[in-house]
């Protein structure tokens, strides 16, 4: 199976979901804490990425 890397587009539906879902899952384990992204964060973590210029995604 091929690998498919992408540069995130924060604009992007798809995209920005499987970000947050990663995210959270990576949160949940003991090495992020063992802990889910707080609600704010997971309201507000897109928003703010597409506000930065120096910031970018990449998803595989």
């Amino acid at each position: 199976m091929p690998i498919e890397v992408i540069q995130a587009d924060y604009q992007n539906e798809q995209h920005t979901t499987d970000l947050l879902f990663l995210l959270i899952d990576y949160a949940m384990d003991v090495m992020g804490g063992g802990e889910p992204l707080s609600e704010y964060t997971q309201k507000h973590l897109i928003g703010n990425l597409k506000q930065q210029s120096n910031v970018f995604t990449v998803l595989a």
